[in-house]
């Protein structure tokens, strides 16, 4: 009797094991496939000017999302998918794939709801 207990206390571990495996693997897998871009403001009298914030070029990896402050005035971040970035690399813009979205005045845009990425974040102007 007492052997097959041990033996279910074996199988129940390793059928847990086995989940908690995939879990895992499944959660680093779908992090992986995100990164994070940030608006480069441009030098100049107007550096959130809408034809800036709407090019994807302007627009870099960043270890992190921008935090959004008490009001939202210009464009910071936004998340994008691998698959939508040059060769899946994440680390330039895919514009076939991704078409930034600005709200604002058009010497002062934010970021809104566009192709190809997900929670667009606005900041402060500093």
């Amino acid at each position: 009797m007492n052997t097959k207990r041990i033996r279910i206390v074996k199988l129940v571990s390793a059928v847990a094991m086995t989940f908690a495996t995939i879990f895992i693997f499944s959660f680093r897998n779908a992090v992986d496939d995100t990164v994070v871009f940030q608006y480069q403001p441009q030098s100049g009298a107007h550096p959130y000017d809408q034809s800036f914030v709407s090019d994807e070029s302007k627009w870099a990896p960043a270890p992190d999302q921008c935090t959004s402050g008490m009001s939202e005035d210009a464009a910071c971040s936004i998340v994008v998918l691998k698959s939508n970035t040059v060769g899946g690399a994440g680390l330039v813009l895919d514009n076939t794939k991704v078409s930034i979205s600005t709200g604002g005045s058009s010497t002062q845009a934010t970021v809104v709801n566009g192709t190809g990425y997900t929670n667009p974040i606005n900041i402060e102007l500093p």
